[in-house]
Order: structure tokens, then sequence, then C-alpha cells
């Protein structure tokens, strides 16, 4: 059995450093960047922390604090779509989360070298109470 994992390890390897990526790319999947020249900024006055925290409506069973971290892509239309939570808090939470997100108002879409790109962003939003 070690031996079958060595060799299927040596021929990804190896495969990967000597051929080409032509026959893995597809023309119709989207390019999704991490890393952009401009950043997607969201169309709304007061900004995504404001908007964030003036929509956000803390969960009735849960007492504590913490953060949840959320992940979604800014498309080439400024829409949000593949809203993701990343790192969980609690259920009520979570769902607080998306429900935020998908409220968001278009965004300005991220460029990268001079096109405009589909973004994926990370998002941490906290739940604590402020004294």
């Amino acid at each position: 059995m070690k031996y079958k994992i060595l060799i299927i390890l040596y021929s990804i390897i190896f495969c990967n450093s000597g051929c080409t990526n032509q026959a893995y790319q597809f023309d119709d999947e989207p390019i999704i960047y991490l890393y952009v020249d401009k950043i997607p900024k969201i169309n709304y006055d007061s900004g995504l922390k404001s908007f964030i925290y003036s929509n956000l409506r803390w969960p009735k069973m849960f007492d504590g604090e913490g953060k949840v971290i959320a992940s979604f892509i800014v498309n080439k239309s400024g829409k949000v779509e593949n809203i993701k939570i990343e790192k969980s808090l609690c259920i009520e939470c979570d769902k607080e989360v998306i429900r935020i997100l998908s409220l968001m108002p278009d965004w300005e879409p991220g460029e990268y070298n001079e096109r405009i790109v589909n973004v994926l962003i990370y998002l941490p939003i906290y739940f604590r109470v402020e004294k």
C-alpha cells in the first residue's frame, strides 16, 4: 500500500512539473481572483462596516461573543454571490451573517491588469457587546 501511494505522488509531482495545463483549462469556467489591483468597493454611502452593523440583528439564542468569517464573490457585474461560512460561531449567527450579506447592495467590481474580474472576499463579522 505504501508503494502505491508513493507512485501516485511521484506521478503527480512530475506530471505537474512537465505537463501542460491546457487540458485542464475550460473556457466557460470563471476565474476568481484573491489579489487584485483594484479591490471591490461596496456602493453604500457609509461603507461596508456601517451597512453590516446597521442591519445586524442579534440572535435571540446567542449570549456570547465571537466572530464569523464569511467568504463571497463579487462578480464582474458587482453582484454578491456564493456566500459561504468559513468559520462558524453558532448556527443563528451564521444565518444572520448570510442574511446580511444577501441584502448587500451592488459593489464596484474589482480589477486586475485593467480588466474587470471576479474577486473572492473574506470578511470577519464580530458579535460582541459594546460597553
